[in-house]
């Protein structure tokens, strides 16, 4: 049907529901200024000028152009579909059914920019994403995943080939365990934390292993202090007579001293520090391996100041207090200053001027509000019982705190799942520094070494040993595997995998404790309670991220000896015996029928010895393969 347009036939066919709605002029009707100006004295006032009218019918204009201009199209549209509908309805009907068969195998909707059209046929191909970022769980997607991503008997190799060849690393849709579903639904405390569980092990890796060395030392300067006054005691009257006489001197030379002090001024205090600082270090002037245990004191020393700090900063608030009632005591109280107060007095707040200025912080009137009402919630936080979120707290934390000064049950649901989590991490690190990777730091808490049903003596995260010496023979004789690794299980967990320690997750990973209501059984009325213990990180993971070693025997034997929690090698006959050892990532969630996983199990040939030339040992490796967030299980292949 064909539409006359200003009494002429029109060149195009449009809808006839287009046809009933004529598009209305792009430019608004010429008006007679008097009349719009009456018309608009009353809207804006009686102050409208002839250039507020001018710049009105300008927006007019452009708005006229936008409209038409979505008209235009909307009707080259509806244009294009009122051809297409015209076109041979046999070809119309082949075309249908070949997108409705093609859609029901990709179970994929059309979407409106694929609808048939007389040019060419639509193609529905699946859209593949092009960048490995994180995606929120329960997106949909069809990309394809590899299989050893999902499996437990392949190299490590071959890992490494398969992370590079898909993209397919979304996160499974879990509720985060230990509490911290309920804190994660009112905050996002993930990068805070993190930056804190970061900042723990940093120090503790620079303080742990030197701090025994300084203790040591410390303890036998006192023994020798101790031998000595106990020689001087037993010695004759005239080692003593010599021993009162070097006290004369002493004494001579700090009178001296004191008598140099008294006539001291600024600038021969100052002359007299640069000296110093310009002296000759001796202790970098001995032997080399004597000044490398000086720096390492030295940073040791310096981190356990940074440290100190944080935790002297939470009694300035009650040192503040403490002056304001001496002000107001001295003075009277203050008048109240303009503007929120923020619940600071204004003694209060002179007092933490004060302090701002020793501190060398700027002492503008938000500077000191905000730094007071930052002490006071550190204050607060300490007498709440909160510890290591203060000693390890960083700048994202601080920042935070800037922000929301009056966050206090916020920080301490925080801490409520996160404390018990950074006290077990920091006796993880002091363990690998003091060269224990067994794990069982992790079990100290009987009630985790009840949940998880191990015992101590079979708890060994680093353990691969063979069960039969003859099997490891016959494994060398069969296969003559070549190691892709000369390094030992330990410095592994320490440093990483080829030494990458930024994707060394190991330590980061613990065992966290939940319970499950049954829906069967009842105890007095109640749902029982089954406890149980989960493997999850306490910081985000991505993919390719290294997360620990699984323990176990080695075993080369027939299949038929395998149980079904055995875990099975890339080589025939070899596999991996999970009777003897028991390990922390032995707890691991295991995938059930058609359930994703988020880790996979590989495997590494070792040789320690540097000329050897078949694998003595090997070991399995836990991998990430998908997203994963703090609090979330990992799951592994069956």
């Amino acid at each position: 049907m064909e539409i006359e347009r200003n009494g002429d036939m029109a060149s195009d066919s449009i809808p006839v529901d287009e046809a009933s709605h004529p598009t209305p002029p792009t430019t608004a009707p010429s008006t007679d200024y008097r009349v719009v100006k009456v018309r608009q004295s009353h809207r804006f006032g009686s102050y409208t000028t002839r250039r507020t009218y001018k710049a009105m019918q300008v927006m007019k204009k452009r708005k006229g152009r936008k409209s038409s201009t979505k008209r235009s199209r909307r009707t080259k549209k509806s244009d294009k579909i009122t051809d297409t509908l015209r076109a041979d309805s046999s070809t119309a009907d082949i075309r249908g059914s070949d997108i409705a068969g093609a859609s029901l195998g990709t179970a994929m909707p059309l979407s409106p920019s694929s609808r048939p059209s007389d040019s060419a046929v639509i193609p529905v191909v699946a859209k593949e994403a092009t960048e490995n970022a994180y995606r929120e769980p329960g997106e949909q997607r069809t990309v394809q995943r590899n299989l050893v991503l999902d499996g437990s008997g392949h190299w490590l190799v071959e890992l490494t080939q398969a992370l590079g060849h898909t993209e397919d690393f979304d996160r499974i849709s879990q509720l985060a365990l230990g509490g911290m579903a309920g804190v994660l639904a009112y905050s996002d405390p993930v990068s805070i934390m993190t930056s804190i569980a970061t900042y723990c092990v940093k120090c503790n890796r620079r303080t742990a292993s030197v701090a025994l060395e300084i203790a040591l030392k410390k303890l036998k300067e006192e023994v020798e202090k101790i031998d000595g006054d106990v020689f001087h005691l037993t010695t004759d009257y005239q080692t003593r007579q010599k021993s009162e006489l070097y006290c004369r001197e002493e004494k001579m030379r700090i009178e001296a001293k004191r008598a140099k002090t008294m006539n001291m001024t600024l600038t021969s205090v100052g002359e007299e520090n640069l000296h110093t600082l310009l002296s000759e270090p001796m202790q970098l002037t001995v032997k080399f391996e004597e000044g490398i245990n000086y720096i390492r004191e030295q940073v040791a020393r310096s981190t356990n100041d940074e440290v100190r700090i944080n935790w002297e900063e939470t009694y300035y608030w009650p040192m503040i207090k403490a002056e304001g009632e001496n002000l107001v005591q001295k003075f009277g109280p203050l008048p109240k200053p303009r503007g929120p107060s923020n619940g600071v007095s204004q003694e209060e707040r002179r007092a933490t001027k004060e302090l701002v200025i020793a501190k060398k912080f700027g002492s503008s009137n938000d500077n000191v509000l905000k730094y007071g009402s930052f002490w006071r919630l550190l204050f607060d936080l300490r007498t709440h019982g909160v510890t290591l979120m203060l000693l390890y707290r960083t700048q994202e934390f601080k920042t935070n705190c800037f922000k929301r000064p009056n966050e206090l049950e916020t920080l301490l649901s925080w801490d409520k799942v996160y404390g018990p989590a950074l006290q077990r991490l920091r006796l993880r690190v002091i363990a690998e520094e003091a060269n224990d990777f067994s794990g069982k730091c992790d079990i100290l808490d009987e009630d985790i070494l009840k949940r998880t049903g191990a015992r101590k003596e079979e708890w060994a995260n680093d353990s691969f040993e063979w069960l039969h010496a003859s099997e490891k023979e016959e494994c060398k004789l069969d296969h003559k595997i070549e190691p892709t690794s000369r390094e030992s299980t330990a410095h592994v967990l320490l440093n990483g995998l080829n030494h990458d320690t930024e994707r060394n997750k190991s330590v980061f990973i613990d065992l966290v404790r939940y319970e499950v209501e049954s829906e069967k059984t009842y105890y007095r009325g109640k749902p029982a309670v089954s406890k149980r213990i989960a493997v999850c990180p306490i910081v985000p993971v991505a993919p390719g991220d290294f997360l620990g070693t699984f323990p176990g025997a080695l075993r080369y034997a027939k299949q038929d000896q395998m149980s079904t929690s055995d875990v099975q090698g890339p080589a025939s006959g070899l596999w991996l015996d999970r009777s003897k050892v028991t390990g922390k990532l032995s707890h691991m969630k295991v995938a059930k029928v058609g359930e994703k996983t988020n880790v996979c199990l590989v495997w590494e040939g070792v040789n320690e010895a540097e000329e050897g030339t078949f694998c003595e040992y090997f070991r399995v490796l836990v991998v990430a393969t998908r997203h994963i967030m703090p609090f979330e299980q990992l799951i592994r292949p069956a």
